[in-house]
């Protein structure tokens, strides 16, 4: 297999439960209607921003095999994520739980459309042993098309070479045209070149369509998301190992950019609650890497007309002064005053971010005013912020909203990629950041560059109001780590050996 060549669209995705997986039901019991959830006992969406997925299964029939063995026929629904049709769609499952055995495991999908879901009426049937325990985290699926062919996936903010040989493409190809997320691409020297996007918090999707004497390729890209922005929601199986069904939707208003807390009013709406009297007993926590963390219950008022929780802008203003800066990890635990309802959401969110100032010179310092339109890739080593921004005429570019991380930065070059490149250090505390990056303007200087280290940079950190400042030293770096900034605490406790769980009685 080439390495950069997936199993072509091997997806996983697992079931929250199976109709019929547990209890003493009847063959007459009626359909059944599964959404599919993913990442087991977690539900969440998936990170990998898979071409085909299946989204949900219906079931058709029923028959009692044995006294604890059923045999079930589903329909499959499967989407197309990718940024063109697809005919000749096959789906396979590959893996299922233990007690369950696939009598028919294979779907004739058909054509699917962009952004389409489709329900064929070829069914899968599998043979489940009703006395153990359901577990979703085994149930996988391989799904193929004749028209494209999936890579491997990367990640955002990356300039990416893959010579043509090792993803099966024909070296003689003359031409590349791209759909999606991604926009710069060229062919050169063999390969295939392109830079990503900055991190969505979601999955992205692009395919290129190289064609040439012998023909066209269409190869789709999965952009996978280091950040994933979307709500995890936290559920506790039931006695049979099974995850209940119609968990609730928390809807999450207010929110800048990479969800950071701006000022404004913040929302959060409990859409499916099984009780509306979640006012006395509900909690929030801000929590930062360090575990202090911060309880929104005082901030926040309750309507339990729209099973709504609103920090007005006064209130939040007054929770942000109180916030520790930097990444954070909202956990929100929403409890009925009789306790029959409860369920756990957890979020990323950013609180008083660093805004960081860039710019390109020549050798002698000179702003660089050839690259408008170039673009600057941000990665950051341990937090996984990655961000693009463009740089202007007059060689400046700017990232706003940074936590405290050390970041790479390099120019989206395609010509002469990863040779301009260098580090920043965002201590806690900074408000504002400036690097300058040297460019050395041909290729020759470019190598020679490369071969001594990236390019030269400094950061300069302006006082914050915890007194952090720029490190002169590396030993001042390793000293303000331990330090860190100054916290506010409203409230401390341990982390959880694991997350809040929903428990339904």
């Amino acid at each position: 297999m080439k390495p950069w060549i997936k199993e072509t669209f091997r997806v996983t995705v697992l079931t929250a439960t199976l109709a019929g997986c547990g209890g003493d039901q009847g063959a007459d019991m009626p359909d059944a209607t599964v959404k599919v959830q993913m990442g087991g006992t977690a539900l969440k969406k998936s990170a990998m921003a898979a071409h085909f997925e299946v989204v949900e299964l219906r079931k058709v029939a029923e028959k009692r095999i044995s006294r604890t063995v059923h045999e079930y026929t589903y329909r499959v629904s499967v989407r197309n994520n990718g940024v063109s049709g697809a005919a000749n769609v096959l789906a396979e499952l590959l893996a299922v739980p233990a007690g369950t055995t696939i009598v028919d495991g294979t779907v004739a999908v058909g054509s699917i459309g962009i952004s389409t879901t489709v329900t064929p009426t070829d069914v899968i049937v599998l043979r489940i042993d009703r006395t153990l325990p359901f577990d979703p985290s085994n149930l996988s699926w391989k799904i193929t098309s004749t028209d494209v062919q999936q890579l491997a996936p990367v990640k955002p903010a990356e300039v990416v070479v893959l010579p043509l040989a090792d993803i099966g493409v024909p070296e003689n190809v003359d031409k590349v045209t791209v759909a999606g997320a991604v926009t710069d691409v060229l062919l050169k020297d063999g390969s295939l070149r392109f830079s990503t996007p900055g991190d969505t918090g979601a999955p992205q999707q692009a395919e290129f369509t190289l064609s040439g004497p012998n023909g066209s390729t269409v190869l789709s890209l999965p952009i996978v998301t280091e950040r994933p922005q979307e709500l995890l929601l936290h559920v506790e199986p039931r006695d049979d190992g099974s995850v209940p069904e119609n968990p609730p939707n928390l809807m999450v208003g207010g929110l800048g950019p990479n969800n950071s807390i701006l000022g404004n009013t913040l929302t959060f709406k409990l859409e499916g609650a099984a009780s509306t009297e979640l006012g006395d007993d509900s909690d929030g926590l801000a929590i930062d890497a360090n575990n202090t963390a911060v309880s929104l219950k005082s901030y926040w008022t309750y309507d339990p007309a729209s099973t709504t929780f609103t920090i007005s802008g006064t209130k939040l203003q007054q929770l942000m002064a109180a916030l520790p800066a930097g990444a954070l990890t909202v956990s929100l635990n929403f409890v009925s005053k009789d306790g029959e309802f409860a369920s756990s959401h957890e979020l990323m969110a950013i609180h008083r971010g660093a805004k960081m100032a860039g710019k390109l010179v020549a050798p002698d310092g000179v702003p660089m005013t050839t690259l408008a339109g170039k673009k600057i890739l941000l990665r950051g080593y341990n937090n996984h912020l990655r961000l693009v921004a463009p740089v202007d005429a007059n060689g400046q570019f700017a990232f706003d909203n940074l936590i405290p991380d050390t970041y790479q930065l390099t120019l989206s070059d395609l010509e002469n990629p990863n040779l301009v490149s260098a580090s920043a250090i965002i201590l806690a505390g900074t408000s504002t950041a400036n690097i300058s990056i040297t460019y050395t303007p041909n290729k020759v200087g470019l190598k020679a560059a490369a071969a001594v280290g990236p390019a030269a940079s400094f950061v300069a950190s302006a006082p914050s109001p915890s007194g952090c400042k720029a490190p002169a030293t590396t030993r001042q770096v390793k000293a303000q780590r331990r330090r860190g900034a100054v916290c506010f605490i409203a409230l401390q406790r341990p982390k959880p050996a694991k997350p809040y769980m929903l428990r339904r009685y």
